[in-house]
């Protein structure tokens, strides 16, 4: 099942041409990894796809997904000087989750990948790989059916390198589709899943696998 179309997307940005005549389809429950040197356009993409930037020229179809259902990792997220637990809740109580369904959701998120010891943390006692744990975390509270993802293993120790790769594995299994970008294709092959592969040269797409 397809759920975005790209139709000859452009973009630009002060007169610069980032993006070249995009088309491309991402296609429910699965691993789309977008590829390529530095400066080719991948994070544009990303945020193209997700509706942060508009298409200069072309267009973007999304198929039977509303904004709500749709999440973001960012690489320099924007954290509350709070706990970890009070960073997950605040996004869960913007969502609109009553008091008793966002203690439970978080609760169940922090007992299923063994992450009680960061709990109650300050944000400033975290490592810069538990930052990304609660970047990754904050978003897979909100239950989204598409995850965007921006380089997931920047910043990461082996410990927390394993620990997201086993949160990627197990949003998969539960058929969340997830679009990211990333630099590192050790970090996909341990993830041992099958992909699709976006690579981007020149803000061109060179081939689709």
């Amino acid at each position: 099942m397809k759920l975005f179309h790209l139709d000859n997307i452009c973009y630009f940005q002060n007169n610069f041409k980032i993006l070249k005549n995009i088309n491309l389809d991402i296609n429910k429950s699965g691993l789309s990894v977008i590829t390529g040197p530095n400066g080719s356009g991948k994070t544009t993409l990303l945020k193209l796809i997700f509706g942060l930037i508009e298409p200069t020229s072309g267009r973007l179809y999304k198929y039977d997904l509303s904004y709500k259902q749709l999440s973001f990792v960012f690489q320099n997220p924007v954290f509350l000087n709070r706990s970890f637990f009070y960073n997950i809740e605040h996004a869960l109580y913007c969502s609109g989750k009553s008091k008793h369904e966002r203690i439970k959701i978080i609760n169940r998120l922090i007992d299923e990948y063994e992450l009680q010891h960061l709990k109650d943390k300050n944000i400033h006692k975290l490592s810069g790989g538990e930052l990304q744990i609660l970047s990754l975390l904050r978003s897979v509270a909100l239950n989204p059916k598409v995850l965007f993802y921006d380089e997931p293993s920047n910043n990461l120790d082996r410990r927390n390198l394993m620990r997201v790769s086993s949160i990627i594995t197990s949003l998969l299994s539960k058929d969340i589709t997830i679009i990211m970008v990333t630099h590192d294709d050790k970090f996909i092959q341990d993830l041992n899943y099958d992909y699709t592969n976006i690579i981007l040269n020149q803000g061109k797409t060179i081939n689709e696998m």
